[in-house]
């Protein structure tokens, strides 16, 4: 552990710790990615070990978990859910053409009712 977080506690507390909480909309997830990306490159050296050190051991306790997953519910059950396939960007750009009236449905001649079912 850095010397900044000796005494600091569990690294781990803020899971308990944390409630859900509503958006603020102070600052949008794009502005805080660039703002914490420009912190994390001046960051000195000592603290990024700590937190790489942070992350690799939480790397080991998924992977602990997810194979304790997997000897219980399958490999299958790992994967989750099949989603549709996003469409490009090009494609969601795409202007579709109207059917025309004619090929959106087939005139039908309704049957001759006689009255009885």
């Amino acid at each position: 552990v850095g010397s900044k977080y000796k005494g600091k506690g569990d690294p781990n507390s803020y899971r308990r710790d944390r409630r859900h909480r509503k958006t603020h909309g102070v600052i949008s997830f794009v502005e805080l990615t660039k703002f914490v990306s420009r912190k994390w490159k001046v960051v000195d050296p000592e603290t990024k070990e700590y937190c790489r050190n942070i992350a690799q051991e939480e790397f080991k306790r998924y992977r602990k978990e997810l194979d304790e997953f997997i000897k219980i519910y399958g490999a299958d059950a790992a994967k989750g859910k099949k989603r549709k396939p996003r469409k490009s960007k090009a494609e969601a750009k795409q202007v579709v053409e109207p059917k025309k009236p004619e090929e959106l449905q087939q005139v039908v001649e309704p049957e001759q009712f006689d009255g009885e079912c």
